[in-house]
């Protein structure tokens, strides 16, 4: 047994990356967001709630990031209907839904994001635009990507 070990994780500056993209996207959309990144522990990297969002977004947010590391998948459902609404349960009694995205770089999970509060195929889409800047972000560095969100 070694003393120490290395692990692949998610940046602050990812993290941070991701977060401005989401907001970004939300401009095309149908109003504010709460955006959560997690590592791959589940311990977040980053928080926003934007401007007149309810205080429980946040931890929606939370929720459907650390669904998506249970799942070891993406929370997307892919559609906005009742089921993609409410969900199905996750790890820790969390819920699945759309908003929810596992971050994948060399095929590694290294962490997760989580939105809510514009609606579920709105939290989809804006959770999408920040794993394509993650996607983008890592690329610049020459690493692979998992394309996570299909």
């Amino acid at each position: 047994m070694e003393p120490t070990y290395s692990k692949t994780t998610i940046s602050a500056t990812a993290a941070q990356v991701i977060t401005t993209a989401c907001i970004r996207k939300t401009a095309e959309l149908d109003g504010p967001v709460a955006v959560v990144v997690v590592d791959e522990d589940g311990a977040m990297k980053t928080l926003i709630r934007m401007d007149e969002v309810p205080a429980f977004h946040a931890t929606t947010a939370h929720h459907l990031a650390t669904a998506a590391l249970g799942g070891g998948r993406s929370a997307d459902l892919g559609d906005s209907s009742a089921e993609a609404s409410n969900g199905d349960a996750g790890a820790n009694g969390s819920r699945r839904s759309a908003g929810g995205h596992l971050l994948v770089v060399d095929s590694q999970v290294v962490g997760a994001i989580g939105v809510s509060g514009a609606g579920a195929a709105d939290d989809a889409a804006i959770a999408a635009a920040g794993v394509d800047a993650m996607s983008s972000f890592v690329q610049e560095l020459g690493m692979l990507v998992s394309d996570a969100h299909d």
